[in-house]
């Protein structure tokens, strides 16, 4: 039997800065008070003589993994009550699940919030839950588990937003309804996940547009895409339609637009994203092209403009990842070279705590560097992923992990646990129940 730990990140709801026109934006941040560690008890088939698992040894497989809450602050384990499975956090509670799959809340000591058992379920936010029975009802619940309103007609629900759920009917329509269940908007078509500033990414006839909940087109329907094609997360989907300033693709690639349809960015780029106030728009090149990397205000003025080819936006950090002649280094907001470039791959800009993520030349193992250009972090581990919010990171050793700090030292050595996968914080499953 094969014993590994699986480790997940825990995740709350936090509010940050304004947007120009003057909405509040509200962001799905990492809140990193918790950590999961799990445990693998998993017995997997056997290789037969020609080092092969035959098909048939995978019937009636199945994952048997113990999760734990545990305190990254100091590796102590929150409580020796393990689960099946561990959501995210939001609101302070979590989706768990027993060796069933039947899904229950928690709270971050590890505690029941109340005893009701559901099918499936989403994060908690804004104080509701969509849940869905195991008599196939789709219900918002409060979390004391008591039921606050149903949606028979639904397909799909999205975990709420800013005080707004997103539901697909099986009619072919975009409803949106407020935690206490009163409908705000409804439309033909399949639209946005999320309600932003009261708008609402919706598909017209010549492609997609932005609506408002009072019915009103902000941004006419005419652009293949409002945002990525692929929301990777909840900021990624508020980012593309905030602040009067819209994430367009048009036919030669990505850019930004306003209310009125006039081009803010050139609709050229591979991708573009929000950095603060700013917009990092780049196309990174394909065989003999030369890639670029620029950073837009809102008003359309490229404001750094460096000899790199490919960045990191800047973040919460001081400097920001840049890449040229083959090799990453660091810049400024002025563009100009702080640590010249010297390494083959980066795994981040410089962060708030003054570090990055750098990979060493040869043996392709991670460490920590901060803005003077000294490690802090030897180059040892098979990977670091920033705790956002924390001076704290998850590092493993091949299959080991732990937890060290940006100042260096190791709260959780990486020799204690096997890492058998790691939480993607961009596509929690319980953001959404979709009906099959």
């Amino acid at each position: 039997m094969r014993v590994h730990i699986i480790i997940f990140i825990a995740v709350t709801l936090t509010c940050v800065s304004s947007c120009t026109r003057g909405y509040k934006r509200v962001s799905f941040g990492y809140e990193h008070d918790v950590v999961c560690l799990g445990i693998d008890k998993t017995k997997y088939p056997e290789e037969n003589e020609d080092g092969e698992i035959p098909d048939s040894a995978w019937d009636g497989f199945k994952f048997q993994q113990e999760y734990f809450l545990v305190n990254p602050r100091d590796g102590k384990l929150i409580s020796e009550k393990s689960f099946a499975a561990i959501s995210a956090f939001h609101d302070g509670i979590a989706v768990a699940e027993d060796e069933s799959g039947a899904c229950f809340f928690i709270d971050k000591s590890g505690k029941r919030v109340n005893d009701a058992v559901y099918k499936d379920a989403t994060l908690f936010s804004d104080g509701r839950a969509w849940v869905r029975t195991f008599d196939g009802e789709i219900v918002a619940v409060d979390r004391k588990g008591e039921s606050v309103f149903y949606a028979p007609e639904a397909v799909m629900v999205n975990v709420f937003y800013d005080g707004k759920s997103v539901i697909y009917t099986q009619n072919g329509c975009t409803k949106v309804v407020d935690v206490d269940g009163n409908e705000l908007f409804e439309e033909k078509g399949h639209g946005g996940n999320f309600v932003v500033d009261g708008r609402i990414v919706i598909q017209g006839s010549e492609g997609q547009g932005v609506m408002s909940l009072d019915g009103d087109f902000v941004l006419a329907p005419k652009y293949k895409s409002v945002g990525m094609l692929q929301w990777a997360d909840v900021d990624s989907y508020v980012d593309a339609v905030c602040d009067d300033r819209f994430v367009v693709l048009e036919d030669e690639g990505f850019g930004v637009v306003d209310r009125s349809g006039k081009k803010i960015v050139p609709t050229v780029y591979e991708d573009i994203v929000r950095d603060g106030d700013l917009f990092l728009a780049q196309s990174r090149g394909d065989g003999s092209a030369v890639g670029s990397a620029k950073w837009y205000d809102r008003d359309g003025k490229v404001v750094i403009d460096g000899s790199f080819t490919e960045t990191y936006p800047f973040g919460d950090g001081r400097l920001a990842a840049a890449f040229d002649s083959g090799q990453w280094g660091f810049v400024d907001r002025n563009g100009k070279w702080v640590i010249e470039p010297r390494w083959a791959f980066v795994g981040t800009s410089m962060d708030a705590n003054g570090v990055a993520v750098v990979y060493d030349n040869d043996s392709s193992d991670a460490g920590l560097l901060d803005e003077s250009g000294d490690m802090v972090v030897d180059c040892e581990y098979s990977f670091i992923t920033p705790l956002d919010g924390t001076s704290l990171y998850i590092v493993s050793r091949g299959e080991k992990v732990g937890i060290v700090g940006s100042d260096g030292h190791v709260v959780l050595p990486a020799d204690r646990y096997d890492l058998c996968s790691f939480g993607n914080e961009g596509e929690d499953k319980h953001l959404y129940i979709h009906i099959d």
